[in-house]
């Protein structure tokens, strides 16, 4: 089963946040760092759609914020419960 392509206006509109946009790159607060009392700075969540959409936390990538955010984003494309915390 292949993955669903992640757009930029997804993850603008689940995170209710523009980002800021840098040369192929654009970044967010990550929302789980924040529920933990980090990304401060709001730079944490890195999305690349030019590389087939990835989103990847910075400051935790083995603690799979950013594959959590893209499941919780998925499900509420499909209609369901988005809930990440």
């Amino acid at each position: 089963m292949t993955k669903q392509r992640l757009t930029l206006e997804m993850v603008q509109k689940y995170l209710g946040q523009e980002g800021k946009k840098y040369n192929g790159y654009v970044v967010f607060e990550c929302p789980l760092c924040k529920a933990e009392g980090n990304d401060q700075k709001k730079h944490n969540l890195v999305f690349r759609e030019n590389k087939g959409g990835l989103l990847k936390c910075m400051r935790k990538p083995n603690d799979n914020h950013g594959q959590k955010i893209y499941e919780a984003i998925m499900k509420k494309e499909r209609g369901g419960n988005n809930e990440l915390l």
